[in-house]
């Protein structure tokens, strides 16, 4: 998602996911304050932090040559 947000539609047709499935993880990370959902889905604070962490043990995993 970028800055402005992204509609769930956009998100299920890029995600290849059910409806059900998508409307359930979209819950779980609007409960743990991860994205917000208004007109548009965009993330919160939070989840831009946990983005961050991700993509630090994502490097780290890949320069210890682990897959």
């Amino acid at each position: 998602m970028n800055e402005a947000g992204a509609k769930p539609t956009r998100i299920q047709h890029l995600s290849n996911m059910s409806y059900d499935k998508l409307s359930r993880y979209l819950n779980e990370l609007e409960n743990k304050k991860m994205i917000s959902k208004a007109d548009t889905l965009s993330l919160t604070e939070k989840g831009h932090e946990f983005l961050r962490g991700y993509d630090k043990i994502k490097d780290l995993i890949e320069r210890m040559g682990l897959e």
